[in-house]
């Protein structure tokens, strides 16, 4: 299946909004950047943008699935992400990222938003599509809410200084 085959439109041009590295100690476990249409530097704004937008996360270790979904799963739950509306997707998420056996070193996952729904795929291999913005706000809390997994990720995700 092509990657655009999980979206309702083929998205526009894209910029960096920003970008950064995820550090756990002393490792990098991923590089992400933030793709919007038009600068937004305040998390609610992202979040209540209803123009495309993409989250690419590169791997620079392996993160094994069970890893990976707790990490995620922990981000959305601090940042009450879990809304009902998004549970249903989450946990068809989580049991695709299950299947794929998480993503390994050295591939890249896209969180992408066409206005419509929200498509989640794994070096260009669709993982889940979901309609409406519930799945891509639950995942974009992780990095962007109130208590994001890293704030300086956050201010740079946001292109803030």
């Amino acid at each position: 299946m092509a990657a655009s085959a999980a979206l309702s439109a083929p998205l526009p041009p894209l910029r960096d909004n920003g970008h950064g590295t995820r550090r756990i100690m002393l490792f990098d476990v991923y590089e992400i950047t933030l793709r919007t249409t038009r600068p937004l530097h305040d998390a609610a704004d992202v979040l209540a943008d209803s123009a495309p937008q993409e989250v690419r996360l590169h791997m620079l270790r392996d993160a094994p699935a069970e890893r990976f979904i707790a990490a995620i799963a922990h981000g959305v739950k601090e940042n009450h992400g879990d809304t009902a509306e998004a549970l249903a997707a989450l946990e068809r998420f989580y049991a695709a990222l299950r299947a794929a056996g998480g993503p390994p070193q050295g591939s890249t996952a896209r969180i992408l938003w066409d206005g419509a729904a929200t498509s989640v795929l794994l070096d260009e291999q669709p993982l889940i599509s979901a309609p409406g913005p519930a799945l891509r706000n639950a995942l974009l809390l992780v990095w962007l809410g109130d208590n994001p997994v890293d704030a300086e990720l956050k201010h740079q995700l946001l292109g803030q200084p």
